[in-house]
C-alpha cells in the first residue's frame, strides 16, 4: 500500500504542476486601464510558451542564488572562518571515515552555518540600504543577525564534537572496533 502511494505521488505531483502551467491564464483584471493592450488583438500564449517561460525563470533563480552565495563568500570577513572550519570538518570526516549517519549530521551543520551567514548578510545589507546613518533599531537588527550566526555556529560545534568524539577517543577507525567496545570506551572516556 505504501509503495502504491509513493508511486502515485511521484507521478501525480509533476502532472499537477505541468497542468497548472499549461492551462490558459484568466483574463487580465487591469485590462480596463488606458494604454493596456487590447486582449482581443493579442495572440494568447500557448501552453508550450508558458512552460518555457517557467523553466527559464527557474533557471534564472538558480543563477541569482549562485550570485548571492558568491557575494557572501567574497565579501564577508566571517566567510573565511566558515570556509576554514568547513574544510577542516570535511577533511576530518574523510580521514576518520565517518559513517553515513554521521555524514548527515556534519553536512547539516555545515549548511546551517553557511545559511545563517547568508541570512545575516541579507539583513545587514538591507539595514545599510534603509538606514545609512546610525539607528538603534538597525544596530539591534544587525546584532540579532550576528547572534543567530553565533548560535548556529555553537550548535554546529556541538554537533561536530558529538559526532567526532567516538572516533577520536578510540583512536581506531570505527570499522575496526566492535560496537560494544566502542560504547564502553565512550562511556569510560574522561
Amino acid at each position: 500500500m505504501f509503495c502504491c502511494t509513493v508511486l502515485v505521488s511521484l507521478i501525480a505531483v509533476p502532472m499537477m504542476i505541468l497542468r497548472r502551467y499549461c492551462r490558459p491564464r484568466p483574463a487580465n483584471a487591469l485590462a480596463w486601464r488606458l494604454g493596456a493592450p487590447d486582449p482581443s488583438r493579442t495572440q494568447p500564449e500557448r501552453p508550450v510558451q508558458r512552460f518555457g517561460v517557467f523553466i527559464r525563470n527557474r533557471a534564472r533563480s538558480f543563477v541569482f542564488a549562485g550570485a548571492g552565495i558568491r557575494h557572501v563568500i567574497r565579501h564577508e570577513p566571517a566567510a573565511l572562518i566558515h570556509a576554514a572550519a568547513t574544510i577542516g570538518t570535511l577533511g576530518a570526516a574523510t580521514l576518520l571515515e565517518v559513517t553515513a549517519e554521521d555524514w548527515r549530521w556534519i553536512v547539516f551543520a555545515v549548511l546551517a552555518v553557511w545559511s545563517a551567514e547568508a541570512f545575516n548578510t541579507a539583513i545587514e545589507s538591507t539595514c545599510n540600504l534603509l538606514s545609512p546613518h546610525f539607528s538603534e533599531h538597525v544596530r539591534i537588527a544587525k546584532d540579532a543577525g550576528a547572534g543567530a550566526v553565533l548560535l548556529i555556529s555553537l550548535g554546529a560545534l556541538a554537533i561536530g564534537g558529538l559526532t567526532f568524539w567516538p572516533y577520536l577517543v578510540t583512536g581506531v577507525l570505527p570499522t575496526q572496533v566492535p560496537p560494544q567496545l566502542a560504547a564502553t570506551l565512550c562511556r569510560a572516556a574522561p
